[in-house]
């Protein structure tokens, strides 16, 4: 007893869904339906063993994901999926599809010969399957992290009445049980319950071998001309600690009165969706408003606040890690402040007795990273969400553990006492104070060596001005915070410190000569003659004077050094280490963003604009629907590099676009 299947299906032309089930354009502004596949969801399993890379929808922090139908291993009338990404497993290929007969012959209508379109649009997945007397919609919504509603709309397009015996099926990875009316799924992890749920008191047949399953939904339908008619299930994961009961009724709730969960994600994504511009940097927003809900995932095991992945598409990524999720947090701040605060939240959660932020955390906190931690950008974050939602209370929760970690980078990474910090590690080595820096193999760590501060603290030999351009800002912004708890007098205290720190990053980490910021070597040693997007970090920060900042500009906009086709890479074009590794050229959208920000704050506005045209332009698919987001981009001809779906190109493309 399963679903019926033909390989013979050609997939059609994806187009719009009927108003009614797709949602469309509000009035007052854009809508999902205005943006049909600007991303695809399109990964099936050959097996239902296949894995990483993958292309799925996600939704309200769901950490299982579904798929639009393939014409081989999923047919239409079903989805594929769901993949869990915890395990990197695939529940099966097709788990949730429809099976329509005529109650009267007992024919069933083979989904696979109907004339069929999709579409991924935000915040669901749409199919449409046309026969010549019956026209079936199914689409796919989230209600929750834990639960995905799929509706299916029926409706008669014969001049008689039609009796339709109308069933879920599906075939799983692993056998299946049965729970009164429910289908139970092999747990794919301990402690886990998954299972599928539908409108109607149906009980389950499962075929012999207990993989595939029929549940019956409607008997004896009559449809009128035209008439329609709507059936519902649901999909739900939940993990040990959860009120099971209360996602059950949540469920239920759902399958009863599908519509008013339907408007919700209707309204919820029209709000994402509101601020986008027209044109083709609309195009660009709204993929990075998916590309980021994609990859939210909520509150689990030892991740104790929701937060988001760096993407997705992989296998490797499957925690958050402290310097992206400061740069999602300022992204999220406007559409889902939230989910913004959480994010900031997630990585506190773990904030050390000596007041470290891990670079990364887990699931099962014993792989957390605790060998370095991220450059320091937690107060801009909440700096941000402040601004935007002038939430006070957020402020004085976050202000004990914002300033003990701004503390501890002069306690931990001070080296010399100069004043100056260095990237390092706990551990005292090299690749953990690399991956400190963010930039892992950064041309000017090349030459770099270890110095030990303590038996918990190692320093790199030489000052990074990115690094102390972020704690100049850091020092701003907590001293606005301050001033918004009501201690005035800590707010003037940072202020006095961001002066001091300004004079010396201007007076110690710029040459004159060759008009560029550079890290320095300890104990008042030479520059490290190494150009990069840490040259222009003063620019975004506010540190460099209109002199430093003009010459600066400069470089940025010299075609033999960082104007290059897709601008702003991380080595300039003319050094002998250009594209010769992953922080060695490639354009990184977050470093392009401060630069193209750091020329609008000195009043060259019109050099940023041309720059950010030539990233929306020139990075290959950024503003090309169907194309994913890419983790990098190669800035000799543009094309993605690396991960696809990054969360971090995504945050700064919203913020380059936003505005």
């Amino acid at each position: 007893m399963s679903c019926t299947r033909n390989n013979a299906f050609s997939p059609a032309v994806t187009v719009l869904i009927i108003a009614l089930i797709a949602g469309c354009g509000s009035p007052g502004g854009p809508g999902p339906a205005d943006f049909p596949d600007l991303l695809t969801a399109d990964s099936n399993p050959e097996t239902c063993g296949d894995a990483w890379p993958l292309s799925l929808f996600y939704d309200r922090g769901a950490w299982f994901g579904f798929g639009l139908p393939d014409s081989a291993n999923v047919p239409a009338g079903s989805f594929s999926g769901p993949f869990f990404h915890f395990s990197g497993s695939w529940a099966g290929g097709a788990l949730i599809g429809l099976q329509v007969r005529n109650g009267e012959t007992g024919d069933s209508f083979d989904f696979t010969r109907a004339r069929n379109t999709r579409s991924y649009l935000p915040g669901r997945l749409v199919q449409n399957s046309l026969f010549p007397d019956l026209e079936a919609t199914l689409t796919l919504i989230y209600i929750s992290g834990r639960s995905a509603l799929i509706t299916a709309d029926v409706t008669s397009l014969s001049g008689h009445h039609l009796s339709l015996d109308i069933s879920w099926c599906g075939t799983a990875a692993a056998p299946l049980g049965t729970e009164g009316n429910l289908i139970v799924l092999s747990p794919p992890a301990d402690g886990i319950d998954a299972r599928i749920t539908a409108a109607g008191n149906g009980r389950p047949v499962l075929s012999r071998d207990g993989r595939s399953y029929t549940l019956p939904a409607d008997s004896g339908r009559h449809l009128s001309t035209a008439g329609r008619t709507r059936t519902c299930a649901a999909f739900t994961i939940t993990y040990p600690g959860d009120e099971r009961s209360a996602e059950a009724r949540l469920v239920q709730e759902a399958l009863q009165a599908p519509e008013n969960f339907l408007k919700a994600n209707q309204s919820r994504w029209s709000a994402y969706l509101a601020p986008a511009p027209s044109g083709r940097e609309g195009i660009v927003y709204v993929k990075s408003v998916m590309t980021l809900i994609a990859n939210w995932r909520h509150a689990r095991g030892d991740l104790l606040h929701d937060g988001l992945l760096p993407s997705a598409a992989v296998g490797y990524f499957n925690g958050f890690w402290a310097w992206d999720s400061w740069k999602h947090a300022a992204a999220l701040a406007a559409i889902a402040p939230g989910l913004a605060k959480d994010q900031v939240r997630a990585m506190f959660d773990y904030q050390d007795a000596d007041g470290m932020i891990a670079d990364c955390i887990y699931a099962d906190q014993a792989e957390n990273n605790v060998r370095n931690s991220k450059p320091p950008l937690a107060g801009w974050a909440v700096h941000t969400i402040f601004r935007t939602t002038a939430d006070t209370a957020f402020v004085r929760e976050m202000l004990p553990g914002l300033k003990r970690y701004h503390a501890w980078w002069y306690a931990f990474r001070d080296c010399d006492g100069d004043g100056l910090c260095e990237y390092g590690s706990s551990d005292g080595t090299l690749i953990a104070a690399r991956w400190e820096s963010g930039m892992d193999d950064g041309v000017r760590f090349d030459n770099t060596r270890m110095r030990k501060n303590s038996d918990a603290a190692w320093s790199m030999d030489q000052a990074s001005v990115d690094l102390n351009s972020y704690l100049f800002l850091e020092k701003k912004c907590l001293a606005d915070l301050c001033r918004a708890s009501g201690d005035n007098h800590a707010a003037e205290e940072y202020e006095k410190e961001a002066e001091g720190l300004a004079d010396a990053v201007r007076e110690r980490m710029y040459d004159p000569a060759t008009g560029f910021f550079y890290d320095v070597q300890l104990n008042g040693g030479g520059y490290i003659p190494v150009k990069g997007p840490e040259g222009w970090i003063p620019l975004w920060t506010g540190i460099a004077d209109s002199a430093q900042a003009a010459a600066v500009r400069a470089a940025m906009l010299d075609t033999a050094q960082f104007a290059t086709h897709v601008p702003l890479p991380t080595v300039p074009a003319d050094h002998p280490e250009f594209m010769t590794g992953y922080w060695r050229g490639p354009v990184w959208l977050d470093q392009a963003w401060f630069g193209i920000e750091g020329l609008h704050r000195y009043g060259y506005g019109r050099d940023a604009d041309m720059l950010k045209q030539g990233l929306l332009n020139n990075a290959a698919g950024v503003s090309v629907p169907g194309a994913a987001l890419r983790e990098n981009y190669d800035p000799r001809d543009g094309s993605g590099l690396k991960v696809h779906h990054f969360s971090w190109s995504a945050a700064h493309l919203l913020m380059l676009t936003g505005h």
